[in-house]
């Protein structure tokens, strides 16, 4: 299905390229064939979300083990996220962090990058908040 994202760029001509779609290339070139590849299309409004659509898709599937690739400024509340909500299903969940890129920069010097200034102290509250309310 085709977000509204889309349907607004494509009126201008603008090609616009899905998150999922950009993943599904990445994968590709790194060599995954695509009957290996699913991309969930179910609408989501965070990390939390998208443990309860990821932990739907598996059971739907019978899979027993996953890997989240996620940034690494990110991967703590995601992987907390993510054993929580798996909590009791016997599948095996790990963790793969990205390597970083100029939206995610490297642990190690994050506090020289502006976007790190930016991100790093809202993962810290938001760590605190996925605590407090999941």
């Amino acid at each position: 299905p085709m977000r509204l994202e889309e349907n607004r760029l494509g009126a201008l001509g603008l090609l616009f390229r899905s998150e999922g779609a950009l993943s599904r290339d990445e994968l590709r070139r790194a060599g995954v064939p695509d009957d290996k590849v699913s991309v969930i299309m179910t609408p989501i409004t965070s990390t939390y979300d998208e443990a309860i659509a990821v932990k739907d898709y598996s059971a739907t599937n019978h899979l027993s083990s996953l890997i989240i690739v996620t940034s690494a400024y990110h991967s703590r509340r995601v992987f907390w996220t993510f054993r929580r909500v798996f909590a009791g299903s016997g599948e095996l969940i790990g963790i793969d962090p990205a390597e970083p890129r100029i939206e995610s920069p490297a642990a190690t010097t994050w506090w020289l990058h502006r976007l790190g200034w930016e991100m790093v102290p809202k993962e810290y509250v938001k760590l605190l908040v996925y605590r407090l309310r999941y």
